[in-house]
């Protein structure tokens, strides 16, 4: 039942422990991916190359962004032009192809985050707009980190689940010692099997009675009256006479 308690315990901490470990991330992730995106955007260089700027053209773009990624230690940076067209990215995969999602924001002049599945990694991202002096868009950078394997949360959690399992282990081993004093206590330190060896033997008189019957201990107490009072001087008559004549 220990065992089976502590389990429970250890598995509702560890749910716990990684809903709350993936919560922190997206909240950090969060703000270092749109920090180092609108430090990139803010860059009064990048807004003057984005304009005239196409895939695969020029080695400034690239070189801005490969900067901004390793500074700021996210997964990947990618700039797109106006029309959401990715001009230089951390994937090369991804240039010609759209930044875009289907809830972006961005392209109304607002900054967005969400999350995306590229390669089979799940990533939080963040899309920055750029705009230029009236305020027009120019182009977007995106920036965001791919989201901790369960092996890398287990690995997070780990000191906080091992400190509970402590604690579980020794609450309950103090808990089982109480239990086990306090039943010792009650039934007189008799152990279980001698509960069930006196009940089955009580058990087995009560049923061979059918008219008075006594029990009487080797050291001649009576240990199970099943008659009348009036009949059990009679018969404690007759129990210690025979025990004196043997």
């Amino acid at each position: 039942m220990q065992l089976l308690i502590i389990g429970v315990v250890l598995t509702g901490v560890i749910a716990v422990s990684v809903n709350q470990a993936t919560n922190n991330f997206e909240k950090s992730e969060t703000r270092r991916s749109l920090s180092a995106a609108e430090s990139l955007a803010s860059n009064p260089l990048l807004r003057a190359l984005l304009p005239d700027a196409a895939p695969e053209m020029g080695s400034a773009l690239p070189a801005m962004a490969e900067s901004a990624r390793s500074i700021s230690g996210l997964d990947f940076v990618a700039i797109a032009d106006a029309a959401g067209t990715i001009i230089t990215s951390s994937y090369p995969d991804e240039v010609n192809s759209s930044i875009l999602t289907p809830d972006s924001t961005v392209t109304q002049g607002r900054a967005w985050r969400g999350e995306r599945v590229h390669d089979g990694k799940h990533e939080l991202i963040a899309h920055i707009p750029v705009l230029n002096e009236e305020g027009k868009l120019i182009g977007i950078v995106g920036a965001g980190q791919s989201y901790p394997n369960t092996a890398e949360l287990l690995r997070e959690i780990a000191p906080s689940v091992l400190f509970t399992l402590l604690v579980c282990i020794l609450l309950g081993a103090g808990g089982s010692v109480l239990l086990a004093r306090k039943v010792k206590h009650q039934t007189r330190g008799m152990e279980p099997r001698d509960i069930t060896k006196l009940f089955e033997h009580r058990e087995a008189l009560l049923h061979g009675v059918k008219e008075g019957v006594i029990s009487v201990s080797p050291n001649h107490r009576i240990t199970l009256p099943t008659m009348w009072p009036l009949n059990c001087c009679a018969c404690l008559k007759t129990v210690w006479g025979a025990h004196w004549r043997s």
